[in-house]
């Protein structure tokens, strides 16, 4: 028995990845242990408000 997950629409992935962006700057002290630096949230950011805004 296979379960598909129904796919997601380019806007809630957007959406997701702008909330990912959030936590993870609020969480940046403990992410920065693991790697995550701030440049890469701001990539993050760039990207998806890049692509937020051609989407409309």
């Amino acid at each position: 028995m296979s379960s598909s997950k129904p796919k997601k629409s380019y806007a809630e992935t957007i959406s997701q990845a702008q909330v990912m962006a959030t936590g993870l700057t609020n969480q940046a002290t403990e992410v920065a242990k693991r790697g995550i630096d701030s440049d890469f949230i701001q990539k993050i950011r760039t990207h998806t408000h890049r692509s937020h805004r051609s989407q409309r």
